[in-house]
Order: C-alpha cells, then structure tokens, then sequence
C-alpha cells in the first residue's frame, strides 16, 4: 500500500464525495425519484449550484440576506412544483395506458 493515491484514486474518492453531497441533497428535498439518466448532468448543475450558494449569505448585509432567503424559499417552491408536474405525468401516463387497454377489449 503506498502513502499516495494515484490521481486516479484520487478523482474517484472526490467524485464519490460529491454524489454524496448530491445524494443528501436529493433525499433533504425528497426529489430522489426524479433523478435518473435522463436528466442526471443538469440535475447535477442545479444541485452543484444550489449547494455553493450556501457561502454568499456569510459576506454580505442585510438586503442581500434577504434576497437570497427569497431566492432559497423560490427553490423550495419550484422543487414542490416539479414533483407535482412529474406525478401528474406518471399519473396521465397510467389512464392512457388504462384507456388503450380499455379500447382493444
């Protein structure tokens, strides 16, 4: 065993490291089910971004606080609003699905 990781070691644990920090954020926002292939990389972006905004409120005065509250309470409501578009997708699929099995009887 070295004292070193390779480089390739080394990518491998930080890459790990975010999806874990993904992972938590999926699960606090309960927006786990709507992360899959098709919209993994800019799922990530959004998650990427929404997690380094954390740092800005530290620095700043009271009007950018509160700009940027606004902005967290604004995410929250647009999380809410894709997992209802996503169920009422999953949701039209099903009674299509049901209305064709319904017609070839």
């Amino acid at each position: 065993m070295g004292l070193f990781k390779s480089r390739e070691e080394r990518k491998e644990h930080f890459e790990a490291k975010i999806q874990a920090k993904r992972n938590k954020y999926l699960e606090e926002n309960n927006i786990q089910d709507l992360y899959h292939d098709k919209n993994k990389d800019p799922m990530d972006v959004i998650i990427d971004m929404s997690q380094n905004k954390g740092v800005i409120p530290q620095f700043q005065n009271d009007g950018v606080k509160t700009v940027y509250t606004e902005q967290l309470v604004l995410e929250r409501q647009n999380w809410m609003q894709i997992r209802q578009n996503d169920q009422l997708i999953k949701q039209n699929a099903e009674i299509i699905k049901l209305l064709k099995e319904l017609k070839q009887e």
